[in-house]
């Protein structure tokens, strides 16, 4: 099916015609415009009784702040570096921007409309909801001491649902990613990333009322990155990785994606999007019309994987 003229130029989709833009060339990232009200209306209702699994992957001190109903997030960053902060209630008009080495918890439905990440930082918990991207991050990477991971969040509605850009040593997990109209989860320049047991649900817009006209993830220049147990509903592309080196795609459910995996693409004869070194293992890919196209790959092994009918 044929794509809207104006989607995905970060990854040279381009309506005949066009002239592509220069290889290696990256859009500058954006964040805070809100969802035009047309395309929020014709987006499926999210599942708003997905109730995120418990965080268990740190141990988390006692809370040394609690924000509630009524009160601003705006005072988040008011503790000391590695203090738990917990948001609970309705803030779905503010957007929480964590600029210190926190721990950031929402609890009995905390609901924000945008995170905005400048330091490497514990969020999970929330949903998030009413903006261009959802969860953003750029330039962020986690360590030893202050962890950066993003586990257990509902991004529904927005345009990206997560979108990180030039941010490493990353652990986003069991985040549900659902209803937003570009891309479920966009990730460029990552080192050392670990996306696990995330639910990416099913695309959710059409515009015009047409082919659906949205992708699961789209990955470009990604390295040592693993990408396992997730679930990876009907899409345009379920994921799509370019330029990446030495990851692993593994365990992954995908299901009825116009091609539910691609791997490289072959830019002008060039390498272009070529990924290498990949290793995609275990898959369960069935439904759609490609389950993997591989176009520009270079020493990649792909073994056990089940492609169904």
């Amino acid at each position: 099916p044929a794509r809207s003229a104006d989607k995905y130029q970060w990854l040279g989709d381009h309506p005949p015609g066009i002239v592509e833009p220069a290889p290696y060339t990256s859009v500058e990232p954006a964040a805070g415009a809100t969802i035009p009200a047309a395309i929020a209306a014709v987006m499926r209702p999210p599942h708003l009784d997905w109730v995120p699994p418990p965080y268990n992957t740190t141990v988390l001190p006692p809370p040394s702040l609690i924000i509630g109903p009524g009160s601003s997030v705006s005072c988040v960053n008011d503790v000391a570096e590695g203090e738990l902060v917990i948001v609970r209630g309705d803030h779905s008009a503010e957007t929480i921007v964590v600029a210190k080495p926190i721990i950031l918890v929402g609890e009995d439905g905390a609901i924000v409309q945008g995170i905005d990440i400048r330091a490497p930082c514990i969020v999970t918990g929330f949903r998030v909801t009413g903006r261009e991207v959802g969860i953003f991050a750029q330039g962020v990477s986690g360590t030893g001491r202050c962890p950066f991971i993003i586990a257990g969040c509902h991004c529904y509605r927005n345009g990206y649902g997560l979108r990180l850009y030039n941010c490493n040593n990353v652990l986003i997990e069991d985040n549900y990613l659902e209803s937003n109209s570009e891309i479920e989860l966009h990730i460029e320049h990552m080192d050392n990333g670990t996306i696990v047991g995330n639910n990416l649900g099913e695309a959710t817009y059409q515009p015009g009322g047409g082919s659906v006209d949205v992708d699961g993830a789209a990955l470009r220049y990604l390295t040592n990155c693993l990408f396992a147990d997730n679930y990876i509903g009907e899409h345009y592309y379920g994921t799509r990785w370019y330029s990446c080196s030495h990851c692993v795609i593994r365990d992954n459910v995908y299901r009825n994606s116009g091609t539910n995996l691609r791997l490289g693409r072959n830019y002008g004869g060039g390498d272009y999007g070529q990924c290498e070194d990949m290793q995609v293992i275990g898959n369960d890919i069935g439904g759609g019309t490609d389950a993997i196209w591989a176009q520009a790959c270079v020493d990649c092994v792909f073994n056990d994987n089940v492609l169904r009918s």
